[in-house]
């Protein structure tokens, strides 16, 4: 009975760790599919609001900040920060500015990055801007610690007039790849 009693234990314990072993293996540095959509608004609270960013080149020197509701691949439901630096140029006159992005999942897991971004469509009261996103392994927690990829992607804004600073984010689209 108790040589019965050890051999299943041996068979229980062998079998646990190949199978922890195949799912650590498959946790770390595999590049995966990223894509996600979200909505939410575009917020400009004036020059030196709290978490604006340095921004003394420019114009105003204020900082755009995008807040976001979605899912995302990897994620589940997320929330997206995005803050970069503000440009007026010239009506028809494309920009290209950079600013810093973090995407946190419903645990709190987060994704950071760095992106461009740049006016690709203004007509009549819709703002399209492209993106893109550079994951480059810091600032990034949880499952994410050390995240590296890239992702581009399409936000709409729809315009309520140069005096409000408050812009609803109709839509935001990402697809790129991230190692993990």
């Amino acid at each position: 009975m108790k040589r019965s009693l050890t051999f299943a234990l041996l068979i229980a314990t062998a079998l646990m760790l190949s199978s922890a072993g195949g799912v650590l293996a498959q946790a770390g540095g595999a590049e995966r599919p990223l894509h996600a959509s979200a909505a939410g608004y575009g917020y400009w609270p004036g020059v030196g609001a709290e978490g604006s960013l340095d921004c003394p080149g420019y114009i105003v020197g204020e900082t755009t900040f995008v807040y976001l509701e979605g899912r995302m691949a990897h994620l589940g439901r997320v929330h997206v920060e995005m803050r970069h630096c503000t440009f007026y140029p010239d009506l028809g006159e494309f920009f290209t500015d950079t600013g810093v992005i973090d995407i946190v999942a419903a645990n709190g897991d987060r994704l950071h990055g760095t992106y461009a971004t740049w006016l690709t469509d203004l007509v009549g009261d819709q703002l399209t801007s492209g993106f893109e996103i550079s994951f480059d392994g810091t600032g990034s927690s949880g499952r994410f610690a050390g995240a590296t990829g890239t992702a581009a992607g399409e936000i709409v804004l729809s315009v309520l007039g140069y005096d409000v600073n408050v812009w609803p984010a109709t839509s935001w689209q990402l697809e790129g790849t991230i190692t993990y």
